[in-house]
């Protein structure tokens, strides 16, 4: 199933493959995620800098199984987060 496969995917893989900086974020706050990253299976992360931080948050923004998102851009603002995939679906998260 997808969740089987998803939760497999959330402790093995963990290849980068596209990474933004938010330039609007606060950097030295431990809960502020300051990096985006996409990763092999479409996986999102969100990054803190703080030495106490870390991997704040992660979610699947695949349609499918085995898809990669190929782009990531936010607004001005760091508000809206844009992803294209290799399928040729794209996303707006906010």
């Amino acid at each position: 199933s997808k969740e089987a496969y998803d939760d497999v995917c959330k402790t093995y893989e963990s290849s980068v493959e596209k990474m933004i900086f938010l330039q609007t974020r606060e950097t030295l706050h431990k809960e502020t995620a300051i990096i985006v990253t996409s990763g092999a299976e479409g996986w999102i992360r969100f990054w803190s800098m703080h030495h106490e931080g870390g991997l704040l948050g992660q979610f699947n923004s695949s349609h499918r199984l085995g898809e990669s998102v190929l782009a990531m851009i936010t607004d001005s603002n760091d508000q809206f987060l844009f992803t294209c995939e290799n399928m040729g679906y794209s996303r707006l998260l906010y």
